[in-house]
């Protein structure tokens, strides 16, 4: 043994109350702290960048997102703060990546996804209409 206390890895999350509560988030920060691995909550009406450094970022911001594309700005201000500490950090691993979430928001660009894999349905991509 080297005798030198590795630091725990900061692991960065945002999560809605209800998600929270249902994961029992309180339990699981107390688990991962008995493995080395700070769980750690971002408070998206501060700037992120004062809350880090992360290992890593877990979020479950897509109510926020809805929220921020139907013209919410508070909602567009969190969006934008962890939008603005991802770009500027581009190597700390991101657990759901953004563009991914924005774009299965987007009904007409899953359909046209499916439908560009030639995604059958019983051999029929008809089952997917758009409004």
């Amino acid at each position: 043994m080297s005798g030198i206390e590795e630091k725990p890895k900061r692991v960065g999350h945002w999560l809605s109350e209800k998600k929270a509560k249902k994961l029992n988030i309180a339990v699981l920060s107390e688990r991962l702290k008995r493995e080395g691995i700070e769980l750690v909550p971002i408070d998206l009406r501060q700037p992120v960048e004062t809350q880090g450094p992360f290992d890593l970022i877990i979020h479950k911001i897509t109510d926020l997102m809805v929220a921020a594309d139907g013209g919410d700005e508070q909602a567009a201000n969190a969006v934008g703060r962890i939008e603005t500490y991802i770009a500027t950090h581009p190597g700390i691993p991101v657990i759901d990546p953004l563009g991914a979430v924005q774009t299965l928001l987007d009904r007409s660009v899953c359909y046209q996804m499916m439908d560009d894999m030639k995604f059958k349905f019983r051999g029929d991509s008809s089952h997917f209409v758009s409004l």
